[in-house]
């Protein structure tokens, strides 16, 4: 399977942008629509995942229809100075897969649409150049920011106790003039 069966049986999987739907094989916000709870029925109900329909069909030869990998949630995502959106999972990737500068958990937050600030574990004990790498390919990817970076004992964890990776301090995007 290249992706996940649909059970339309049973559910109502929307793709959504600022309310609207989105085609097969676009990004937006995932809708559930559960449609067998008859005592405590979920409508359109939001679940912060982000990802695509696909249009094409399994290879199982099931007709069902194929939701994508879940690109991300969608508190988990960079908004650009134009209004575009950047999942975090690639920031982290960029910042993360290098060999020369070894990064331990590290927490990215953005303040504002151009100003971000980087909570870096000390192990391993980042360097001047390590921060100097950050700096590098935040800009490198999202143009002419501001960096702030923090080192941290320990990456500050959510009221459930997870650590999250990137943390959107800007809410809902209207206009790219946010910031």
């Amino acid at each position: 399977h290249r992706g996940r069966h649909i059970a339309v049986e049973t559910s109502l999987l929307e793709v959504v942008k600022d309310g609207q739907p989105l085609p097969a094989d676009q990004d937006g916000e995932y809708l559930i629509t559960d449609l067998t709870n008859y005592g405590f029925p979920l409508i359109r109900y939001q679940i912060n995942d982000y990802g695509r329909i696909l249009s094409e069909s399994c290879s199982c030869g099931r007709n069902l229809p194929m939701m994508g990998s879940t690109v991300g949630r969608t508190h988990d995502r960079v908004i650009m100075l134009d209004g575009r959106e950047i999942n975090g999972n690639t920031l982290l990737y960029h910042l993360t897969t290098d060999d020369v500068h070894r990064i331990g958990q590290l927490q990215i937050v953005q303040q504002q649409v151009t100003r971000f600030l980087i909570r870096v574990n000390r192990r391993p004990e980042p360097t001047e150049a390590t921060f100097a790498f950050i700096r590098g390919q935040m800009r490198k990817l999202l143009g002419d920011i501001e960096v702030l970076i923090d080192v941290v004992d320990e990456i500050p964890r959510d009221p459930s106790g997870k650590v999250r990776s990137l943390i959107s301090e800007l809410g809902k995007v209207s206009s790219p003039d946010r910031g």
